[in-house]
């Protein structure tokens, strides 16, 4: 198909924090000015929140006691609710956020916050506080990741038994490599016969010739061999799958500490820049996506010091490499556009500054391989457009109605794209057939629809809340939802062909459907259970692959928090109402813990039922038309507050946050 791992697409996501506004009151700040004035805004931000929890402990006291029901009332005016601060500190103009937390997680969370803060009772339900202990663990390590050093992602290895892994010997090299000697067509789904031979030539020299391979050289070998004995794993018996499980997890165990030591200043040449390209599209699967964006930005940096970028006046019957540069080129454009999406950077690729032709069709690139090509590098300008024309910092200024047109027409332009796909790749079903055999083939071939999905869901996802045509988010999203779902009642029995499909979701990183489905559940909790059983089965589907990937446990347990918040806000809310409809029942109002909610939350980004009632444009989602879905996202914030993302949390090591009680708890109403 082409010369290097095959980008196809991202995995999801992205998004950026917002930072929490604390519970402040201007008489606050009127006592103790002296005390702010050498304090730093992180630290003042800090201070204010301990104010906060202080004021709902006192609440949570005068409440606990059984003082007459005027004492909350006084109580109630001694401690404003900082749910009204919170919305106050709402920018009436929704300016644009970049896709990290703001495309993925701001409508999600801030739906929750407010629709919390209009029924504050269900806080004594004790699940609910079990999710915000989660939530709470989550905001912390963002917090941490933010405020303190970064740690280099390269430098850490993955963590789960990795002092299990050992140097693989020549004997186990050879092993593989016969093996893909008999398997080529499954091998050349993503890597060209080309760069294969070099791969072979270069393993022989290291293993069995015994020579140092130049860093290039073994990032190339490690990166293919990682992906080589994952991809086998799916296809043999249970002890066959095991043992090459074992060896992919040795190759990128190796491969993260070659990383960790490269240099990045290594000259330009095709093969460093193949070695990076490989590297990063796996890397993904490992859950590093920081690490992978900054692989693919030398790799771009290579091909316009090599001109890659500017090969339409290059000679191509001269060249006996040209169709090798020209896939190279486009396989590192369709990974840089894809990764700096869903991190919410822009592109190193600029469009203007390409001229690059497609190539033509040959043995070693069928058609049918061209025209996937073809699809991906599509798909790539229109995710530039939506990062710079919908959430770019000039998409501030832009008047709603505007902002909704131009994601409609991107949304259509995706749609038209993927229609030209399937139409092109319904003249190659002899050839397609014969892939489907091959597993790495169906799930690049699934891949392209979730690609598509998940690009349509974030292109719709920038129209504003309230829009007549705001529906179509939430449909995108929940499509995408169910491709995944489906996939994965056809491959669940063979759980490491599974855990393979599970690395494309990480690719793709469907975030934005994902958290777009939870906002919904939140906003209409008694109309939605269609919707919580969605992203039960999605969170459900990716479990079986946990204990093979540390990526993939990474992105369930993340998912799972926000699951279990929905279950339980639920559940809590019915329990609420069938107590509201009892003449006897009565309502404790915590107005001040709901503070909680506001930090944890907000911080996450997401908008509130309340704020979707406040909207000027919320005609079309306040239950007139009950056809119009609260999908909350009218206050799209500062991209970079926070500089924080869910997507970039899957860099870290989350395993010591709680997740305990998910296990017991997650499907207990079912």
């Amino acid at each position: 198909m082409e010369d290097c791992f095959a980008p196809i697409g991202l995995s999801s996501s992205v998004t950026s924090q917002r930072a929490a506004p604390a519970c402040r009151t201007t008489t606050q700040r009127a006592k103790e000015p002296k005390d702010r004035v050498h304090v730093t805004k992180h630290y003042e931000k800090k201070i204010d929140r301990i104010e906060s929890r202080l004021a709902s402990i006192e609440q949570l006291l005068r409440h606990s006691s059984h003082a007459p029901s005027c004492s909350s009332v006084e109580a109630k005016e001694d401690a404003p609710s900082p749910l009204v601060l919170e919305e106050s500190l709402i920018p009436e103009v929704p300016p644009a956020g970049h896709t990290g937390i703001h495309a993925e997680s701001i409508a999600a969370q801030k739906t929750f916050e407010q629709a919390v803060g209009r029924e504050p009772s269900i806080l004594h339900d004790p699940d609910i506080k079990s999710a915000l202990e989660s939530l709470s663990g989550i905001i912390d390590r963002a917090q941490h990741d933010t405020s303190g050093p970064l740690k280099s992602p390269a430098v850490t290895a993955p963590t789960k038994d990795a002092t299990e892994t050992y140097p693989p010997t020549w004997e186990q090299v050879k092993a593989v490599l016969q093996v893909v000697e008999g398997e080529k067509q499954a091998v050349s789904n993503w890597l060209s016969p080309a760069v294969l031979k070099d791969f072979c030539r270069k393993c022989q020299v290291m293993y069995e010739e015994g020579q140092e391979g130049s860093p290039t050289d073994k990032l190339l070998v490690y990166a293919i061999m990682s992906n080589i004995c994952t991809e086998f794993s799916a296809m043999r018996g249970t002890q066959a799958a095991d043992h090459r499980y074992n060896l992919a997890r040795s190759f990128s165990h190796m491969l993260l500490q070659t990383l960790a030591t490269f240099p990045m200043l290594t000259p330009p040449s095709m093969d460093a820049a193949e070695a990076l390209l490989i590297a990063a599209s796996t890397t993904i699967g490992m859950c590093k996506p920081s690490l992978s964006w900054t692989l693919t930005q030398n790799a771009a940096r290579m091909c316009q010091v090599l001109g890659y970028n500017r090969l339409a006046h290059a000679n191509a019957e001269c060249d006996p490499l040209f169709t090798r540069k020209a896939i190279l080129f486009w396989s590192i454009y369709t990974m840089d556009r894809n990764t700096s999406l869903r991190l919410g950077r822009g592109p190193a690729l600029q469009d203007s500054d390409i001229d690059t032709p497609m190539p033509t069709p040959s043995d070693d690139f069928p058609a049918a391989m061209i025209d996937m090509v073809k699809f991906w590098v599509e798909c790539g300008r229109v995710q530039g457009k939506i990062s710079m024309q919908l959430y770019g910092p000039a998409t501030s200024a832009l008047a709603p109605g505007e902002r909704a047109h131009i994601a409609e027409e991107l949304a259509d332009e995706l749609e038209q794209i993927h229609g030209r796909k399937i139409k092109a790749l319904s003249n190659h079903l002899p050839f397609l057939d014969r892939r489907r055999r091959e597993m790495s083939a169906e799930f690049m071939i699934f891949g392209d629809d979730l690609m598509h999905c998940s690009n349509l869901s974030l292109a719709l996802h920038a129209i504003p809340l309230g829009h007549p045509r705001r529906f179509r988010a939430l449909e995108a999203a929940r499509e995408c939802l169910r491709l995944s779902r489906d996939i994965n009642y056809n491959h669940l029995p063979n759980v490491y062909a599974w855990t393979v499909y599970c690395h494309w979701v990480l690719l793709h990183t469907p975030l934005t459907p994902f958290t777009g489905v939870f906002c919904n559940v939140i906003a209409n909790p008694h109309t939605t259970d269609d919707d919580l059983e969605l992203l039960e089965d999605f969170v459900a589907s990716v479990k079986p692959a946990r204990r093979l990937s540390e990526g993939v446990e990474k992105f369930y347990q993340l998912c799972s928090v926000f699951l279990k918040v929905a279950q339980t806000y639920v559940r809590a809310k019915a329990r609420q109402d069938a107590k509201a409809s009892s003449p006897s029942s009565g309502t404790l109002t915590l107005e001040p813990e709901t503070g909680a909610f506001d930090d944890y939350l907000s911080t996450l980004g997401f908008l509130a039922p309340q704020a979707i009632q406040n909207d000027p444009m919320s005609e079309y989602s306040t239950g007139h038309n009950p056809h119009q879905p609260l999908f909350g996202t009218g206050s799209l914030l500062d991209p970079y507050s926070g500089n924080v993302s869910l997507y970039k949390l899957l860099d870290q090591d989350i395993d010591d946050i709680n997740f305990g009680y998910l296990e017991s708890n997650m499907y207990n109403s079912q």
